[in-house]
């Protein structure tokens, strides 16, 4: 039995995957012994799952197996292999496969074939879509407060990652992090700083969270070489659209760089936020 989660909200798809596990094990497993994560990929994961659909439980009657991109990083040579495997498997393996991208009918017939699938589909959210999903979220985390709720929508804009934080935040009796007016500051300094205008580093130091600004630098810089490199199939299409009309200089990915070691160093404890961003070009 082969389950797909497919596309890029990875909180909603792994959220499934969570809850597909746990009905299992309450079912056929309460000390998910036979609930296994196969962390390879590649041909060694196609191997790999291969092996474990041969090798029946010693414990249950069924086996419970989580995969990661089992489709979009088989090798070609392996795929009809791996459509052979599929095509035989039995109701007493469930695999459970999360793909970040939405794969292509050419591969799913490649890969898949005739096999029966049971595929669910995690597009980002947005809108209005994307409140009714935190409402959902506030009911579990019991902060139910429009406002609040409305106020995390705007500031997360369809992170439901970054939103679950915000939740869980106010459902411990925290507050929100910065608000919405300095949260479109940071994202403009991100694109002063990877735009190199001169005023970055003066506007930087008037920001209240630095580590927040830095983590703007560092989403818009991977977004930006995504871009670049024709990979920015799960970026949101506003984004795409303006970082196309950005031209790259030479010291683009020295920055990326330099951000990268901005975190090492103060998540080492070399420095701290402050004096980390002195390292930057």
């Amino acid at each position: 039995m082969l389950i797909l989660c497919v596309g890029p909200d990875a909180f909603r798809a792994q959220e499934r995957v969570r809850e597909l596990a746990a009905h299992f094990a309450q079912k056929y497993d309460k000390e998910q012994v036979s609930v296994e994560r196969l962390e390879t990929s590649g041909a060694v994961l196609v191997d790999q799952l291969i092996e474990r659909m041969h090798t029946p439980s010693l414990f249950t009657p069924r086996r419970f197996l989580k995969t990661q991109n089992l489709l979009a990083e088989c090798p070609k040579g392996k795929h009809a292999v791996l459509k052979q495997a599929l095509a035989r498997a039995t109701d007493d393996t469930i695999i459970v496969n999360r793909e970040e991208e939405i794969p292509t009918e050419a591969l799913l017939k490649a890969t898949i074939g005739e096999t029966k699938v049971t595929r669910y589909d995690f597009p980002l959210l947005s809108g209005e879509a994307f409140v009714t999903f935190l409402q959902q979220l506030g009911k579990r985390l019991q902060c139910e407060d429009p406002i609040v709720i409305r106020k995390i929508a705007e500031q997360t804009q369809g992170d439901t990652w970054a939103a679950w934080n915000e939740l869980s935040k106010c459902a411990a009796g925290g507050s929100l992090g910065i608000d919405r007016e300095e949260l479109s500051s940071v994202y403009e300094l991100a694109d002063a700083f990877l735009q190199a205008r001169p005023a970055w580093r003066s506007e930087l130091a008037k920001v209240t969270q630095t580590n927040q600004a830095m983590q703007a630098f560092l989403g818009q810089i991977r977004a930006l070489l995504r871009v670049r490199d024709g990979a920015a199939q799960t970026l949101p299409s506003f984004i795409v659209r303006k970082l196309q009309t950005w031209r790259l200089d030479d010291k683009t990915e020295e920055r990326f760089a330099r951000i990268i070691l901005y975190y090492f160093l103060q998540r080492s404890g070399y420095a701290n936020e402050e004096e980390a961003t002195l390292i930057l070009p």
